[in-house]
C-alpha cells in the first residue's frame, strides 16, 4: 500500500504506510454538540511496528481507515 498523509494534532505532517500500523485506538470519545455549542471530534492513537505513535482526529482517521479497504 503506498503511504497515506495526515496532520497529527499537534499539526505535523506524517506519511504512515497501513501495513506498518500494530495498532489504533480510540482515546477520546466524539462528543455532540447541542444547539450553539459547538462539539468534540474523537482522537485516536496510531500505533507504528517501530514503536512511534501518532495522536489524530476523527477525520484523519477515517482517511486512514478509507485507505486500507
Amino acid at each position: 500500500m503506498k503511504p497515506i498523509e495526515l496532520k497529527t494534532i499537534e499539526g505535523t505532517h506524517v506519511e504512515i504506510n497501513p501495513n506498518a500500523v500494530s495498532e489504533i485506538v480510540e482515546v477520546q470519545e466524539k462528543q455532540p454538540g447541542f444547539l450553539f455549542l459547538f462539539g468534540k471530534e474523537a482522537e485516536y492513537e496510531i500505533h507504528m511496528i517501530d514503536k512511534e505513535v501518532y495522536r489524530v482526529t476523527q477525520g484523519e482517521h477515517d482517511k486512514l481507515k478509507n485507505a486500507s479497504e
